[in-house]
């Protein structure tokens, strides 16, 4: 009976032994060390939209200006010009420049597709020039000196 029982023991020791490893990762897992906040982004903002414009950007010529806000400032800002739909109508009038001496010429957000511009050159004067608009990408026309 003795031998029986030890019999029994010992055959139970390799699944006694799986239950105390698994008990023993189980723990350690729990004091692996503190848990940090989740990382990314909060719940979504509700003023967050996702993409669905494209960009343009045209340096047109530029102008000189003597000041910004009355001070005394010298900078070239490019010249306004006017974006047209497929159809032809116009769409846009954009001033194409903001109100720091950057002069860099104004972004605008267009849904992709198909457009008319129409703006002064350095070289040639009044251009009309065909754009193509793509999501989330930036097309940029050069009308202006440097380009």
């Amino acid at each position: 009976m003795k031998t029986n029982l030890l019999q029994k023991f010992l055959s139970s020791l390799p699944q006694f032994g799986a239950l105390v490893l698994a008990l023993i990762c189980i723990t350690s897992q729990a004091h692996a060390g503190p848990v940090l906040a989740a990382v990314g982004p909060d719940t979504p903002d509700p003023d967050d939209h996702p993409i669905t414009c494209g960009y343009l950007e045209v340096f047109s010529a530029t102008e000189r200006s003597d000041s910004i806000n009355n001070a005394d400032v010298n900078f070239n800002p490019h010249s306004a010009y006017w974006i047209y739909d497929k159809a032809g109508n116009r769409i846009k009038t954009v001033q194409n420049h903001g109100t720091a001496p950057e002069e860099g010429p104004a972004t605008v957000e267009l849904k992709p597709g198909t457009y008319t511009v129409r703006a002064y050159s350095d070289g040639q004067g009044l251009v009309t020039v065909p754009v193509i608009i793509k999501l989330a990408r930036t097309t940029a026309v050069h009308l202006d000196r440097g380009h």
